[in-house]
């Protein structure tokens, strides 16, 4: 209705007020002036509220968010993975030193489905081996990956990881079992 707060203001005055042309009334131009810095105002107000969250901040708040959290923004990762690991972070310290915290941190780097398996032999019972399988992978760097969860893993675990790559292709596999002959099958 109003198209900035000038008008909204001038539309609130009483009627007396308003008798006098737009263009000398004193009120009008007081309104008109006020209203700008209002208007600007309540802009800035709500870019520093977008800003202030993650999931609505510019890539160069993004930076500031991870520097206030400790976190930097790797080599090669896009906004949008920067921006899921800045959200998940609290996520993640919350539950330091759990595997649901390995699982959030592969989460954070893209994978979907993780598998820890302790060791079998009993002498080696802090082992601990992280299997990372499939999913939208952000980052392949296996360095990296072991640094960030041993961040959050158990303080007596020795972590190993392993990656799974599931990929969808064809495959022909056939046997066949005929007494007294031998049969050969090869993928051509």
């Amino acid at each position: 209705m109003f198209s900035n707060f000038g008008e909204y203001m001038y539309a609130l005055l009483f009627a007396p007020f308003k008798k006098v042309r737009k263009s000398i009334n004193q009120w009008y131009l007081f309104f008109k002036v006020i209203g700008k810095l209002f208007d600007n105002t309540k802009e800035d107000v709500f870019r520093v509220r977008s800003e202030s969250m993650i999931a609505t901040a510019s890539e160069l708040m993004l930076e500031q968010h991870g520097r206030d959290r400790g976190m930097i923004r790797l080599k090669g990762e896009s906004a949008e993975s920067f921006r899921n690991r800045l959200s998940m972070a609290f996520i993640i310290a919350s539950q330091a030193g759990t595997n649901e915290a390995i699982r959030y941190v592969a989460k954070s780097f893209g994978y979907d489905n993780v598998s820890i398996e302790t060791s079998a032999d009993s002498e080696k019972w802090a082992e601990v081996t992280v299997q990372f399988i499939g999913g939208d992978i952000v980052l392949d760097d296996q360095d990296l990956l072991l640094t960030q969860l041993n961040q959050v893993k158990p303080a007596s675990a020795l972590l190993t990881v392993s990656k799974e790559q599931r990929f969808t292709a064809q495959q022909y596999i056939g046997t066949a079992y005929i007494i007294g002959k031998v049969i050969t099958i090869r993928q051509g």
